[in-house]
């Protein structure tokens, strides 16, 4: 066909405590049977599964791809949380040696300091001075309906949604994307129109990454509402014609090159 193999780039293994169901044994199985060069794992404001991906793809031809699905707040960790702070969903991954220092450092900084809210709903958070002061070596995705460009949008602050998005690329430059998901949502249809007018007035690149939370045989997508209350299935490979539709029209970055 001429496409570059797709590479899922937002994906949660058991390891993102309460949310996530796919055991990574079984993901790096299924990701190798579809013919998947690489594979990322995006734990919830954690990285327990890092350690156990490398090891699993160690001697393989499968690249694994360590990240974060981040929780950023607007503001300092370390002010007092105020009543109802906005906690923004923001992927974040690894494309060197450097930026996995950088991960490692965000990340433990988050569960040190940025530790918001109370009991199973307290997130392990970190501000935007952070993704700043150690922006070197890592890429950047606006992540699910959680994220903080989707919400301005479902808002009706598509201005916002732009200032956000040129914060981003100002810190971040090439290593920052758009991301667009379907799941068969209105919310994510209402998304993806508005992402992709801003990625062509910004002159941004934007990527399709569905946000898978389970698996089974078939591969399984599950969308990630911005609570995450009611995830939806369906089957990856029914969708593969849409996803190379997608990828003709625009500029989506789906494989492990821009990676």
């Amino acid at each position: 066909s001429g496409f570059m193999a797709f590479v899922p780039l937002h994906n949660h293994s058991d390891y993102s405590l309460v949310v996530g169901a796919s055991q990574l044994p079984s993901m790096v199985e299924r990701a190798k049977e579809l013919g998947m060069p690489a594979i990322a794992l995006t734990g919830h404001g954690l990285m327990y599964g890092a350690i156990e991906l490398l090891k699993l793809c160690k001697g393989t031809d499968l690249k694994p791809i360590i990240g974060n699905e981040m929780y950023v707040i607007n503001g300092s960790i370390d002010d007092p949380q105020p009543k109802k702070e906005k906690r923004y969903h923001l992927v974040v991954l690894a494309k060197n040696a450097i930026g996995y220092r950088n991960l490692v450092k965000l990340t433990s900084i988050s569960h040190l300091r940025g530790m918001r809210g109370r009991g199973i709903f307290s997130r392990a958070c970190v501000d935007k001075d952070l993704l700043q002061r150690y922006s070197e070596g890592l890429i950047i995705a606006t992540a699910c309906l959680g994220g903080e460009i989707p919400q301005a949008i479902l808002r009706g602050r598509p201005e916002v949604a732009r200032d956000v998005a040129r914060w981003y690329q100002s810190v971040f430059g090439e290593d920052f994307y758009l991301e667009i998901q379907d799941h068969g949502s209105p919310e994510d249809r209402i998304v993806n129109s508005e992402i992709v007018k801003i990625a062509e007035e910004l002159d941004i690149r934007h990527r399709c990454s569905p946000s898978c939370w389970r698996m089974k045989v078939p591969f399984l997508l599950n969308m990630c509402s911005s609570g995450c209350e009611k995830p939806s299935t369906w089957s990856a490979e029914s969708k593969v014609s849409q996803l190379e539709t997608i990828g003709r029209s625009s500029k989506v970055a789906t494989a492990a090159g821009d990676v």
